[in-house]
């Protein structure tokens, strides 16, 4: 087949999942998946690595992946939908206040470079990440799990691991 890599993710608690706790990982078997990807990521000629999801715990975070975590949404992604909605990540939820333009009435460079100010900013020192020593790297974690109405990430793996 020629596949030459494997990236793992897990189930996030956002949409339907959300409301199926079932499906969610333990912490044992996150720390299954992080330490299956750490053992076999370079071990033959497909390289597996966990996803972009979230911040990891230091002992994971450059073992399971060739980058430090960084969410993109906003800041490198954007995304157009299904409307011509323009927001930042597919998977951050449906708010009003979070669509940023629209193709057909918008330009894309304009909603680009003056848009998206949410994304680019330090809104999400706050809440339980506001005394996080590892704040200054995980900044509030994914924007797809990031929970706008309490201010507080609805998934943090570095408290979970």
């Amino acid at each position: 087949l020629g596949i030459r890599s494997w990236r793992v993710i897990n189930i996030e608690p956002i949409g339907r999942a959300k409301d199926n706790p079932e499906l969610m990982l333990t912490v044992d078997e996150y720390k299954y998946v992080l330490d299956f990807i750490k053992t076999h990521r370079f071990e033959s000629t497909m390289e597996v690595t966990y996803g972009c999801s979230h911040f990891l715990p230091i002992e994971y975070e450059r073992e399971v992946r060739k980058w430090y975590f960084l969410c993109n949404a906003g800041v490198y992604t954007a995304s157009i939908m299904y409307n011509g909605n323009i927001g930042a990540c597919l998977d951050i939820e449906r708010r009003p206040e979070l669509v940023e333009g629209n193709i057909r009435r918008d330009r894309f460079k304009d909603v680009w470079d003056n848009g998206f100010k949410i994304y680019r900013n330090d809104f999400r020192k706050c809440g339980p990440c506001k005394d996080c020593p590892d704040y200054k790297y995980c900044a509030g974690d994914s924007f797809h799990t990031w929970n706008f109405d309490k201010m507080e990430p609805n998934l943090c793996l570095r408290k979970l691991l």
